[in-house]
């Protein structure tokens, strides 16, 4: 079970304080239907989804369910950024929060983590990982 992430102190999860609830974000797809919006700014025709009830799923439904431009309602595709908290099936709690040195964790704290058996050294697994998801200057 994994008990603890690392972010940037600039993250947005740095203000979460213990006892803050946080919904996990999937990809989903939405149940509605299409429809012509005016114009972009480019002369193409707009088309916005438009949602109808709250009936979300995260298997994708059947080709006979979907949602064509043009077609009845059906279910469409959404990235996981969109997905609204009334139709998370995950909740975390924050239980404690600590900022640390990413020099000053230790071994025990990367127990298994990385995806990688523990046999594996810990701390060279956690540094390619952190290096690959961090690579903007500033970032290391």
């Amino acid at each position: 079970m994994k008990t603890q992430t690392r972010r940037l102190a600039a993250s947005p999860l740095a203000g979460a304080q213990p006892g803050d609830r946080l919904w996990v974000r999937e990809n989903h797809w939405l149940f509605g239907r299409w429809r012509e919006d005016g114009k972009t700014t480019t002369g193409r025709i707009r088309r916005v989804f438009d949602k109808i009830g709250q009936t979300t799923t995260f298997e994708k439904p059947g080709n006979d369910s979907m949602a064509y431009w043009g077609g009845g309602p059906g279910f469409t595709w959404k990235p996981a950024l969109h997905l609204p908290r009334w139709a998370s099936r995950v909740t975390l709690v924050v239980e404690d929060v600590r900022f640390q040195r990413l020099q000053d964790i230790s071994e025990d704290d990367l127990g298994g983590c990385c995806g990688q058996p523990e046999a594996v050294m810990p701390v060279e697994a956690f540094r390619q990982l952190w290096n690959s998801l961090h690579d903007k200057p500033g970032e290391r």
